[in-house]
């Protein structure tokens, strides 16, 4: 596998294909390992809006239903044309869907994205991993972002998945701190050197490491309430990449 497409699929936790169905994200992972996928995460929001709007709080009595819901995988590009038309004819109800290039990093050698990384100027790495996996005696995550720390990346953030899915085992949500996805920004002076040095890492990891070439664009805001003596231009960092947004995608 070289090239391939990391996929978002969002819904919404209470949605169902038909009254007293299956969960609409519960169905579509159903669908996924058939079509052809090695694996999946799924991750709920604990804050957010739902289809109309509205804002969810999953620690509020009053409002923690339809919250929103993202489900995650790495595909090689034949396969999505093949869950396009699955979809569109299953699909009872609106689904929003991210698309965008990618490699995964445990099973591509690098080499792939280099120029690619270069040209668009930083990388998004999305790590998908079990929480209990070890190298060298140590814990996998805890080396990850060791790393990612020491070589500057630009954010990293780690947080657990409400389910996931690899080869032929599924994780369930009792289980929830088995399921860490580990996100982070690169620069593209240093993404290429870090990332080669996660490489051997990520063998150890039982899912995708996704790489996704990303614009880091800079750009400057007169900040508040300086400081006497500090500069009134404070630089902030944004993030685009090739990210193609699809509204309703799969829809009957």
């Amino acid at each position: 596998m070289s090239r391939g497409v990391y996929v978002e699929i969002l819904t919404y936790d209470d949605e169902r294909l038909r009254p007293f169905g299956k969960l609409v994200y519960r169905e579509i992972t159903e669908w996924l390992i058939p079509a052809g996928i090695q694996g999946y995460t799924v991750v709920r929001g604990v804050y957010g809006l739902d289809r109309n709007g509205h804002f969810k709080n999953a620690y509020s009595e009053y409002a923690c239903d339809n919250l929103p819901v993202s489900i995650q995988f790495f595909a090689e590009t034949d396969v999505i044309g093949q869950l396009n038309t699955l979809f569109n004819r299953q699909l009872k109800i609106p689904v929003d869907v991210i698309e965008v290039p990618a490699i995964d990093l445990s099973v591509t050698k690098l080499e792939v994205m280099t120029s690619s990384i270069h040209e668009t100027g930083g990388a998004a790495l999305k790590v998908y991993l079990n929480g209990s996996e070890m190298v060298l005696g140590r814990p996998l995550i805890s080396e990850l972002v060791r790393v990612l720390k020491r070589d500057g990346a630009i954010s990293t953030l780690v947080y657990r998945g409400l389910s996931r899915y690899r080869t032929s085992h599924d994780i369930p949500s009792h289980r929830l701190r088995e399921s860490i996805i580990v996100d982070a920004i690169l620069e593209a002076e240093t993404a290429i050197l870090t990332l080669a040095t996660l490489e051997p890492l990520l063998s150890y990891s039982s899912g995708p490491a996704v790489v996704i070439p990303v614009t880091i664009m800079q750009s400057y805001g007169i900040s508040t309430g300086p400081a006497i003596g500090t500069d009134t231009k404070v630089a902030q960092r944004t993030v685009s990449g090739p990210l193609r947004r699809i509204t309703d995608l799969w829809r009957r």
